[in-house]
């Protein structure tokens, strides 16, 4: 007579679904701490296929290398129903094995059911983003056009798709290159037309497990030389005109459409002409937009020389002139023909005076009636 009641084992086929729903086969890549539903088996006394021990005569259970265990306490006649949670390790070859347990004394266990799965916690990895036109990240360049190549690996589950953003924003992220990125398939690609300023290449790449990597570089354009502005005085507005102050306060703006503008040098000086490099060599050192009062200074011309420099190197000059007279005119002889005598001799007498030889120069103003001459009230 066959005795089968103290001898359990497994009907039917394991099967293996994600929380989707999609089935999982032996050997299939899943993703790290993903939760699994094992399912397709019920179980039998040995030798048949539908007879059924009772729910507490036995429970199944699931153990992985990791020595995680999940169990199923309540299946009797019906498919087992255990959710595990996959290995938070990289795995190429993790093995769930599947027993009965529990089991009344006398009873045993004569299954053999084992699954196998491959866990990728591993991200991919982006090298060598490089640009053979634009080697360096931290330099300007003129040329506005740019070649990149890069070299993505994942030596576990494979890549599934790799994504590009190519704007000018430095805070473009990992998930707004995945969600809002081109695919590309190649591991090279150019850019044309490059506008001033920094722009961004943002790289994405994600394995068939689901695990990222990103990367970013950064191409710096500058064609254009800095500009100035605006040159001004307060004190000193008209650079035809002679003053009397002999301190002068003179202000400046500056921009830079590329690059950005790192500094202005000004040297001052009575030198009509000055070299972009001498005012670099001499000249002070002072914010892109400010403004400067100089010391008091003798009369004469004077020059402010002004040169901006931006963060590729590129100049502009720009000078600002300024006329300073402090002198006091003094006539210091007047002489002629009958001085405060009345006569009719002489309808025209001649008067003559020495010229002070003002450095702004001068002029005079003559009346003949007695008044004290102004530019008003001359007569000539």
């Amino acid at each position: 007579e066959y005795k089968y009641e103290n001898r359990l084992t497994f009907t039917g086929t394991i099967t293996v679904n994600d929380s989707e729903s999609n089935s999982i086969a032996q050997g299939d890549w899943t993703p790290s701490n993903q939760i699994l539903t094992f399912s397709g088996v019920k179980v039998v006394y040995s030798g048949t296929t539908d007879i059924y021990p009772l729910d507490s005569d036995f429970d199944v259970n699931i153990i992985n290398e990791e020595s995680t265990e999940w169990e199923d306490l309540t299946s009797s006649g019906e498919n087992i129903s255990i959710d595990i949670t996959t290995a938070a390790v990289t795995n190429i070859d993790d093995t769930y094995t599947l027993s009965i347990i529990n089991i009344p004394t006398g009873g045993t266990d004569v299954s053999n059911s084992t699954f196998h799965i491959k866990t990728d916690n591993t991200q991919p990895t982006i090298s060598s983003l490089t640009s053979d036109t634009h080697p360096n990240q931290s330099t300007w360049y003129t040329a506005t056009s740019a070649n990149f190549s890069w070299t993505i690996l994942d030596g576990e589950s494979g890549i599934e798709n790799t994504w590009y953003i190519w704007d000018r924003n430095v805070d473009t992220d990992l998930v707004t290159t995945l969600s809002d990125g081109t695919q590309i398939s190649s591991d090279t690609m150019t850019i044309d037309s490059i506008p001033e300023g920094s722009s961004y290449l943002h790289l994405a790449t994600k394995d068939n497990c689901g695990n990222t990597a990103f990367d970013t570089y950064v191409i710096n354009i500058d064609t254009g030389n800095p500009i100035f502005n605006s040159v001004t005085s307060t004190t000193h507005s008209n650079q035809a005109n002679w003053y009397s102050s002999n301190s002068a306060t003179i202000s400046w703006t500056t921009s830079d459409t590329g690059s950005g503008v790192l500094d202005v040098w000004k040297l001052l000086d009575q030198n009509e002409s000055q070299t972009t490099e001498q005012v670099l060599a001499l000249g002070e050192e002072s914010s892109a937009n400010d403004s400067f009062t100089t010391p008091e200074l003798t009369d004469g011309i004077w020059y402010l020389h002004l040169v901006v420099q931006d963060n590729s190197g590129k100049t502009a000059y720009a000078r600002y002139t300024f006329k300073i007279d402090q002198n006091s005119l003094d006539i210091v002889s007047i002489t002629g023909l009958y001085n405060g005598v009345l006569q009719n001799v002489d309808s025209g007498p001649i008067i003559s005076w020495t010229d002070p030889n003002s450095i702004s120069d001068d002029t005079f103003y003559i009346t003949n009636d007695g008044t004290t001459p102004t530019s008003t009230t001359k007569t000539r």
